[in-house]
């Protein structure tokens, strides 16, 4: 699988699930789940994922930065809506 299809395919769904603020949280949250698994398997070495992602060290450190930039974006913040003062 071709990474950099992978990486597009990922910015065209940040891009789409944009639409709404609830949308953007949910698409950060699966995004930041998906890229955090992959950091966790790449850094326990599985033998699978590092096969068939043919990924390395910094490659893992990346891939645990966008998991817990894009968990930040889908879980904080405000999440009702707040009164007029």
């Amino acid at each position: 699988m071709d990474d950099k299809i992978v990486h597009l395919a990922v910015g065209a769904a940040f891009l789409f699930g944009s639409a709404t603020d609830s949308a953007a949280r949910s698409t950060s949250i699966v995004i930041g789940v998906v890229y955090g698994l992959v950091a966790i398997l790449g850094l326990l070495n599985v033998a699978f994922v590092v096969d068939l992602l043919s990924i390395n060290f910094a490659d893992n450190l990346l891939h645990l930065g966008t998991a817990l930039l894009a968990l930040y974006f889908g879980l904080a913040g405000k999440t009702g809506t707040v009164a007029a003062a």
